[in-house]
């Protein structure tokens, strides 16, 4: 390449607009640029207080799964509470053992109460509601038999 060739490509690079310059790059290196930035993410902030994310099919999906997994795990915590507590019943030599490992259980059977309430919520489709609320009903009517056993401590009364 010639010296001429290379001072006409120079002109040419010259000629054209920086890429810092605003007109060419919103984001370009200016004083005002950190204001607007700002101004900007404020409005975001707002909008996102007032913009939720709508979850596509697949999406709604996965999080009906995931909920409906969470409820089968705190199941299987509630039922291995039960089976904790049950030798305790017959056993009756530590009250005390008792009274925490049933208070245990309650609170396990709280936590799948919440997890089936999320689960039962995030459903859209009547017959599903329905069988999951039959499901509940089930374990619901298991855990009331189980704290019927007059060996469970109630609250307020000491264990016979």
């Amino acid at each position: 390449m010639g010296k001429f060739e290379m001072e006409k490509e120079q002109e040419d690079l010259e000629s054209l607009p920086f890429e810092t310059s605003p007109e060419c790059s919103p984001h370009a290196i200016s004083p005002l640029n950190d204001i607007e930035e700002l101004e900007g993410a404020e409005n975001m902030l707002a909008g996102a207080a007032i913009c939720r994310r709508i979850p596509t099919g697949k999406g709604r999906e996965f999080e009906v799964q995931r909920l409906k997994d969470s409820r089968r795990n705190a199941l299987l915590n509630l039922t291995e509470q039960m089976n904790k507590v049950r030798p305790l019943l017959l056993s009756l030599t530590n009250v005390e053992q008792v009274s925490i490992e049933s208070q245990m259980l309650d609170q396990v059977f709280s936590r799948l109460q919440e997890v089936h309430e999320r689960y039962t919520n995030a459903l859209t489709d009547d017959h599903e509601i329905k069988v999951a609320q039959e499901w509940f009903d089930t374990h619901d009517k298991d855990m009331f038999i189980f704290k019927q056993c007059d060996c469970i401590p109630k609250p307020g009364k000491e264990a016979t």
